[in-house]
């Protein structure tokens, strides 16, 4: 009855009813066919182009006879910017009179067309005179084909374009589904607060989980609708024609009824999760207001794991498969391509499922706190209890760390390291105390810490690279390191820099900063909100998040979770700065060429990581205890 109601209502709101079936319906057509226009101009402009070269000799007359839409100059300047009286590509010659050199303009369109145009016709050139040659020589056959190798894609055209519709999917279709269903999801739980009818209804004699649950099945079934009506669209933008996308690499002739019911096979639990994450947000939210102003950090909740299906080299493991929502794009984009293994798609499926309950059984007992029950701000809060402002301060961190640490650092990797970790991870900490004026000496723990703890920092501290290996190895069969990671990772440390600078840029710097940041600012606004170990677990895991890999996760923030355990025990943030010091200190002087083969980095023995563990645990169970 209640769940009759509460559709009943929803179909009498025409917003939802846009935002959920008819928004899918316009979306689709307007954006493939936009993204198609802009790919036909682009490459019509391109191909209409008359673009200028300075070439000398017979190379100027090739160019001229072979290449389509090429002005060939006899003089030139050195290259401009493509406007008037400007030319694109220069091609120097030798003493001989043979092109050795082609300069051009890489920032320049088309100054990289002409380079094109230019290189085809130099190519053919290059292989006439290549055959000339061996055939003056009395060779029968030229050398490339002694031994003449085909190679032939087996996949085919299909599967190819199912695997690049798997990539580009999941991500599209959680933006679509979470826009849709938070309107419905507020209106639902934020607005009824706001409007005083939940709290009416809530304290009848209505079970509230009956409550509950028909109005978390209206936010899933306005989700399916919006997924079906995808999907429907999707199929049908392509099968009518009416909208040419072959400007768009053939994506379309993957798109078919069997995967589209693929798709929604998968997309059914995916839908789930999405609901409870919108009932968990709107369950949250005091008013329709502050629901809207979660809108963004929910949807980026959901768009960023689904996110990793488009990472090509990413393999789908045990490991992946439990992880909410991207374990279920990853799976969606194997199957579509054909390559989903039955036990793994089983996996993630129970796992999606398993999600869903986890959110719904939150919800419920958000639905059952009073100060959530009252809605409108009402409710007073525990000014001790920081928890909103503490998440707040970490996502303000990850956005500057994502966008311009990252950009810094592919600048210059050594200046870029030092404003991540002053500027931004730095001032991030220290900002948040001022704002929020807290007393900077008891937030951030800063007292001597006892001589036994800081002992047992050090003997922790050692152990932590044997802590950290043996979890990166617990996980190889479930998530093996892609061979990409472990050479950027590598490369990362191959840096021209004295030993004392090595040391100040990849274990002082981090030891001081990344410390001050999450053992300091973070851990100390949580300090009311959570338990102990739930306050370990959940800077532990922030700060192996904040590192931006996901095979560096698990092994990142297992040690996350030591440092957070030994400043509560220890009372002091210095014995985690410590630990820090030492662990990335052993890693970066035993990579330096100064001290190689004294640790074996790359390989750590197993009898190391067991005692590197055993000695971080034992000596963090240890500290604090007074005789």
């Amino acid at each position: 009855m209640l769940l009759g109601f509460e559709l009943r209502y929803l179909s009498r709101d025409p917003l939802a009813l846009v935002l959920t079936l008819l928004a899918p319906v316009l979306l689709y057509p307007l954006m493939m066919g936009g993204f198609a226009k802009v790919s036909r101009d682009d490459q019509q402009t391109t191909a209409d182009a008359e673009l200028r070269v300075v070439a000398e000799g017979e190379t100027a007359t090739r160019i001229q006879a072979g290449a389509e839409r090429v002005t060939v100059l006899s003089e030139g300047e050195l290259i401009q910017k493509s406007d008037d009286g400007g030319v694109h590509v220069i091609v120097r010659n030798d003493e001989a009179g043979r092109p050795r050199v082609l300069e051009y303009r890489g920032s320049a369109w088309e100054s990289r067309e002409a380079r094109d145009r230019v290189e085809t016709v130099l190519t053919a050139w290059q292989d006439e005179a290549r055959a000339t040659h061996w055939a003056d020589i009395g060779m029968p056959v030229a050398p490339e084909a002694v031994l003449e190798v085909r190679s032939h894609d087996v996949a085919g055209d299909a599967q190819r374009q199912a695997m690049r519709l798997g990539q580009l999917l999941p991500g599209m279709l959680v933006f679509l589904v979470m826009s849709s269903g938070l309107y419905v999801a507020l209106d639902l739980f934020a607005g009824e607060k706001e409007r005083g009818t939940l709290e009416t209804l809530l304290t009848s004699r209505v079970d509230r989980g009956a409550v509950l649950a028909a109005k978390t099945a209206v936010v899933c079934l306005a989700t399916l609708a919006s997924v079906g009506s995808s999907l429907f669209t999707l199929w049908l933008t392509v099968q009518s024609g009416l909208v040419d996308i072959s400007a768009l690499g053939g994506v379309g002739m993957g798109i078919n009824a069997a995967v589209l019911l693929k798709a929604g096979v998968l997309l059914t639990p995916l839908s789930l999760v999405l609901s409870a994450i919108l009932v968990v947000g709107a369950a949250w939210a005091r008013d329709y207001r502050q629901g809207q102003a979660l809108g963004l950090p929910l949807l980026l909740c959901g768009i960023a794991p689904a996110g990793l299906a488009a990472v090509p080299d990413l393999q789908l493991g045990a490991a992946l498969a439990l992880v909410p929502i991207s374990g279920i794009s990853l799976a969606l984009r194997d199957a579509l391509a054909g390559e989903l293994d039955p036990a793994l798609g089983v996996l993630a499926l129970v796992a999606a499922v398993g999600h869903a309950a986890l959110g719904m059984a939150l919800a419920g007992r958000l639905i059952g706190r009073e100060d959530v029950l009252l809605g409108g701000g009402s409710a007073r809060r525990d000014p001790d209890r920081l928890g909103r402002e503490a998440a707040i301060v970490f996502l303000v961190a990850l956005i500057l760390f994502w966008f311009f640490g990252q950009l810094a650092q592919s600048r210059d990797l050594v200046w870029g390291l030092a404003f991540s970790q002053v500027v931004i991870l730095g001032g991030t900490a220290v900002g948040a105390v001022f704002v929020l004026n807290q007393d900077l000496r008891s937030l951030w723990r800063l007292r001597a810490p006892r001589v036994a703890d800081l002992g047992l920092g050090l003997l922790a501290g050692i152990g932590c690279t044997g802590l950290g290996d043996l979890v990166a190895k617990a996980q190889a069969p479930f998530l093996p390191t892609s061979s990409a990671f472990t050479e950027q990772f590598a490369a990362a440390f191959n840096v021209d820099l004295p030993m004392w600078a090595m040391i100040l840029v990849f274990a002082v710097q981090p030891a001081i900063f990344e410390e001050i940041l999450f053992r300091g600012t973070l851990l100390g606004l949580v300090r009311k909100s959570l338990s102990p170990w739930a306050q370990a677990l959940v800077v532990g895991l922030l700060f192996g998040l904040i590192h931006f890999s996901v095979f560096r996760f698990f092994p990142t923030g297992v040690l996350g979770v030591a440092l957070t355990a030994a400043c509560i025990r220890s009372g002091s943030i210095a014995v985690p700065m410590l630990m820090h010091f030492l662990n990335n200190g052993i890693l970066v002087g035993a990579s330096h060429p100064d001290l190689e083969g004294l640790l074996p980095v790359e390989e750590l023995p197993l009898w190391w990581d067991i005692a590197g563990t055993a000695l971080v645990v034992g000596s963090v169970a240890l500290m604090g205890r007074r005789r």
